[in-house]
């Protein structure tokens, strides 16, 4: 919803869901699958330190440490996440923190950063790091692909947070 006082927005999971079906063709040509969208809100209100956060519901999602897999045990044995499963079984979500406001451009960023995520898990293999290698290299491919449009960071720079109240 905007602020018509100062041409702020917050995002809502509304939102949240159309402009990752836009990004979704526009940056990943439509490879990311289904996810659930929602607005979190931290103890700390706009000081709350992060922006947003790519999530996996499912507590019983676990990582192979030979093979970087994710896999849940069941009643069978493993059932190995893929590309196929993985909405099913691991119910990732996307958030973003509704305590901050900014421009509709800055809170873009912040999703695509967060798609990202997505992106690094969809195959069900599990990143060494959260902002490491597998990361970086789909943020920049992301980041090249959108023409200057959005500028997926590792971590928000004081420039950045400028973007946010």
């Amino acid at each position: 919803m905007d602020d018509e006082n100062n041409g702020l927005m917050r995002a809502t999971p509304e939102w949240i869901a159309e402009k990752y079906d836009e990004m979704n063709q526009k940056l990943f040509g439509g490879k990311l699958g289904q996810c659930d969208f929602d607005i979190f809100r931290t103890w700390k209100g706009s000081q709350g330190g992060y922006l947003g956060k790519f999530h996996i519901a499912n507590r019983s999602v676990r990582c192979n440490r030979n093979n970087g897999r994710m896999f849940v045990n069941t009643f069978l044995g493993k059932t190995f996440i893929d590309k196929d499963n993985f909405y099913m079984i691991a119910k990732p979500s996307i958030m973003l923190n509704g305590n901050y406001s900014g421009t509709e451009d800055s809170l873009l960023d912040v999703l695509v950063h967060e798609m990202c995520h997505y992106y690094t898990y969809m195959n069900g293999y599990c990143p060494q790091q959260a902002h490491g290698r597998e990361f970086r290299l789909i943020a920049s491919i992301i980041s090249a692909r959108s023409g200057g449009r959005v500028s997926v960071q590792r971590v928000a720079s004081a420039d950045t947070m400028k973007g946010y109240n």
